[in-house]
């Protein structure tokens, strides 16, 4: 008789993400937009890892040493330079675990509509002057 391994939980997959269809894929764009803004990758001029500079904080070599330096001098028990370097580098808006994160939390909301009507403000001219200066979005 096989013994039954009762010492560890088993975890409980999540259900599959929600339909987006309550938002137009330029609301979603919009919406990753801004969370780049707030949770913007970090990257030297030199790597070969980030596809988009233009989409986070751009550091040259010598910054972006020194930074990771700081993380290691931080932390007691510090991970390896290069798992530092994924972690600064990664981006969570091109993430799909993190834009069905999104997905399952803003299904749920009741104040999704106002979300929305926002969203809809910042993706057209009033809201690109607002974000960027500049009239087109």
């Amino acid at each position: 008789m096989d013994a039954i391994d009762i010492g560890a939980p088993t975890p409980t997959p999540l259900p599959d993400a929600p339909v987006k269809d309550f938002m137009t894929d330029a609301q979603w764009e919009t919406l990753y937009a801004l969370l780049d803004g707030v949770l913007p990758c970090i990257t030297s001029t030199t790597s070969s890892d980030v596809k988009d500079k233009n989409s986070g904080i751009l550091l040259s070599d010598t910054e972006f040493e020194a930074l990771i330096d700081d993380c290691t001098a931080a932390l007691s028990n510090p991970p390896p330079r290069h798992k530092i370097k994924e972690y600064l580098e990664f981006r969570p808006s091109q993430d799909e675990n993190f834009r069905d994160d999104c997905l399952r939390s803003l299904a749920i909301v009741p104040q999704r509509n106002q979300l929305i009507k926002i969203l809809n403000l910042l993706g057209g001219h009033a809201g690109s002057i607002l974000l960027t200066g500049y009239w087109t979005p």
